[in-house]
């Protein structure tokens, strides 16, 4: 659930102005500014294409929006509790390993045998899974180029599950009481042939009719024709398949259709041409099926690999039949990709997404200074740029702060010393529970004349308390000041139990401690020591997933320099990261997740010799979506919708992603300069001349600064075609291609080429 508390603005020691992309605007970099958290897909309101409405799709997934479906069509279980959801990191058996009727009450529903000699014997029905099929980050080059991928992993070799089916009261293991007789096995009946020393030979039955001789039955969306049937010892049935005509097919027989299914003879019912029509009973399906007890089953004498039968055997009677899956290539669970069992085809493992909530990001380093080392937080008035620490010489921090005169004034105590002669600018006030947080920054201004003080709020620019005086109080929300000491150059403060003056709580609840200066502990740095000054670790911590501050994983990000001695992100640690690596996403810019309920995406990005980093936190469980289904079963449809243009609140302070062009879409207009009221045709020149795009067939990549908030960070990426399809088209592109390191390329659909 979401953290509840308080949240104060927090301050800055200066404004965040935003930054553009690194260089020039860049389409080939926009992945590394759009996000989740901070971008719109922005389509024309009212807009119903079908090529409009894929490529927001496209771009909606690229940035990480959760476009996902959480349930499936068809018969299924979700791997998730009430209490327990698949996180990264989870195996499946971490939620359940057995799958009985209470999951899946018609795939495995108790039922009852029926023998050759109308004897009943009553069984049950499940599934046991591997215990090595993990929820987890990967990058396999057999997956889609190596792209990083939530999902599961299956390599070559791994055991994915096994199906039992046991009695509670043994049949005679015979031929004479089993053969003839069909039993259905999860949600499918076969038809058993034969039976042998350790082994069953079975029809699959998945559509069963009757067709008299002479007559053309529809069965399992086949003709067939039964042209002949021959009595005797050994009878026999001739069918005719769209003209063919097969051989005497016998009781247990199958013949291969022309689409792959088979059709098998279940019986014969002869009758002697002078008292009646005789008629066969046939089933459609995948054919014979043959299990013999420790051995690959073979469906229609081919081996099937990766499908182990057993037979369990009491005495004279059989107990169980089992059918064990493993691996035979690597496999993935993903939402586009999903593995059914082999040769049976009856259950398969699917995944519909990933639940991520609406995260904030953390950008480490975020305004790229030379000698200030930054971080960019979420709170609940906006993301604010804070200096960390100073470098007074190369390659060494001096000071915490901006400079040595915008110092951060920071306390491990609940006591505070704030000396405006040592340029103290800033101080942080905190106060947290365990579910329940709140973090300001504050500045001071002192009235030496009346020996009192004013207390302002950095982000608001107000003043929160006025004319405090020694041992007065200053409240905000939960922050409980107490006045201690006051000169002309000093006012030092105590703070409430609970309270703190070391580290910041972000809007949903991750901690992060400030720089102190001393050696070791949460925060420290020995800025006298040269040999200890040259790097400092940011500390973050995770919420757990029931809103517990402070009690999940640690993420620390190591503000070091790079080979001039400018501030650098020069290395990146946690307890475990989900694969146990970041994967490159594109050139050398890498993502990683936190093996957690909150699963932290963390990217770092290398493209210059400056790192920097950003951490979306979710605040609350992120997880997957995975389901145990029937064969048929399919996703369901997924509840995302883009923002309409028309929604202006829901985009104008965000990064972006216009879809079509400006006869549909009024941020188009906007981002070409054009009255957003009035379309512009795709025939007019004044589309036609700015974008190049004047024939179906063309399409167009545009990245500006955001036309609603120009300068302060935020971008605008225009995805457009000449018609629908073409948009859709250019989505693909930008998904799929080596996209172009400038600010604009027209891009020819057909090909998926951009222009030179």
């Amino acid at each position: 659930m979401k953290l509840l508390k308080k949240i104060a603005p927090f301050a800055i020691t200066a404004m965040f102005l935003g930054l553009p992309l690194v260089g020039a605007l860049n389409i080939a970099d926009w992945k590394t500014q759009f996000s989740a958290a901070n971008t719109a897909v922005v389509v024309g309101t009212g807009v119903t294409d079908a090529g409009d409405i894929a490529a927001a799709l496209t771009v909606a997934k690229d940035v990480g929006i959760d476009t996902s479906s959480s349930t499936v069509t068809g018969e299924s279980y979700k791997f998730e509790r009430s209490s327990d959801k698949l996180n990264v990191g989870d195996a499946l058996t971490d939620i359940r390993s057995s799958i009985t009727k209470d999951q899946l009450p018609t795939t495995l529903a108790d039922s009852t045998y029926k023998d050759a000699e109308s004897s009943e014997y009553d069984y049950t029905q499940k599934i046991s899974v591997g215990t090595s099929l993990d929820l987890a980050h990967f990058a396999q080059s057999d997956y889609n180029d190596k792209a990083p991928t939530l999902g599961i992993y299956i390599p070559d070799g791994t055991h994915v599950m096994n199906y039992t089916l046991t009695f509670s009261d043994k049949p005679t293991f015979d031929d004479t009481t089993m053969e003839t007789s069909t039993i259905t096995m999860m949600g499918k009946d076969y038809y058993i042939s034969g039976v042998g020393t350790h082994e069953l030979d079975l029809l699959d039955s998945s559509t069963s009719g009757i067709v008299k001789e002479g007559e053309t039955g529809t069965i399992g969306g086949e003709a067939i024709k039964v042209e002949f049937v021959n009595g005797g010892t050994t009878q026999s049935v001739k069918l005719n398949i769209g003209g063919t005509i097969t051989n005497s097919l016998t009781v247990g027989s199958t013949y291969k259709l022309p689409d792959g299914k088979y059709v098998g003879v279940k019986d014969i019912m002869y009758t002697s041409k002078d008292t009646g029509t005789s008629s066969a009973e046939l089933t459609v399906g995948n054919g014979k099926i043959k299990v013999v007890s420790g051995e690959n089953v073979k469906i229609n004498d081919k081996t099937v690999d990766g499908l182990t039968g057993y037979i369990g055997e009491s005495g004279s009677d059989i107990s169980t039949i089992t059918f064990s899956w493993d691996t035979t290539d690597d496999s993935f669970v993903t939402p586009d990709s999903s593995i059914t069992m082999p040769g049976l085809e009856a259950v398969k493992l699917m995944m519909t997404g990933m639940t991520f909530p609406t995260g904030e990001e953390i950008k480490v380093q975020s305004t790229g200074s030379s000698d200030i080392a930054t971080v960019n937080l979420p709170f609940k008035d906006g993301s604010k740029d804070i200096d960390l620490l100073y470098a007074a010489s190369a390659g060494h921090y001096g000071y915490i702060g901006g400079d040595d005169q915008k110092l951060l004034v920071t306390s491990r105590i609940n006591y505070l010393v704030y000396n405006k002669t040592a340029d103290a600018k800033y101080f942080v006030a905190s106060y947290n529970t365990t579910t329940s947080t709140e973090s300001c920054l504050l500045s001071l201004a002192f009235d030496n004349g009346d020996n009192k003080v004013d207390v302002k709020n950095e982000v608001t620019g107000t003043t929160v308390c006025t004319g405090v005086t020694q041992t007065g109080t200053c409240d905000i929300g939960d922050v409980e000041l107490t006045l201690y000491n006051l000169s002309d150059d000093y006012a030092n403060w105590t703070i409430n139990s609970g309270g703190s003056f070391d580290r910041v709580f972000t809007d949903t609840g991750a901690l992060i401690y400030l720089p102190y200066n001393a050696y070791g502990g949460h925060g420290g740095i020995n800025l006298s020591n040269s040999s200890q000054n040259t790097a400092w670790v940011m500390e973050m911590v995770e919420a757990d997933k029931d809103g517990n501050i402070g009690a999940g994983e640690k993420l620390n990000f190591t503000y070091g320099f790079d080979t001039s001695n400018d501030v650098s992100v020069t290395s990146i640690s946690t307890g475990t990261l989900s694969g146990t690596s970041f994967y490159k996403q594109s050139n050398d810019y890498y993502v990683g997740y936190v093996e957690s309920d909150l699963a932290t995406k963390v990217e770092w990005d290398k493209t210059s010799d400056q790192y920097t980093a950003k951490a979306t936190y979710y605040g609350e469980e992120v997880y997957g979506n995975v389901f145990l289904a029937a064969a048929g079963a399919g996703a369901g449809s997924t509840s995302w919708t883009p923002v309409q243009d028309s929604e202006t609140a829901k985009y104008t302070s965000k990064n972006i992603v216009a879809i079509g062009g400006t006869a549909v879409n009024q941020v188009a207009r906007k981002m070409l300069g054009l009255d957003v009221n009035t379309p512009v045709y795709g025939t007019d020149s004044a589309w036609t001349s700015a974008t190049g795009v004047d024939a179906v067939g063309k399409g167009i990549l545009w990245m500006q600064n955001s036309p609603y908030t120009d300068g302060t960070g935020k971008y605008a990426l225009l995805v457009a075609g000449y018609s629908g399809s073409d948009t859709e088209k250019v989505a693909n592109f930008l998904d799929l291609k080596t996209l172009p390191a400038k600010d604009k390329a027209v891009i020819d659909t057909t090909t998926l080429v951009a222009a030179a």
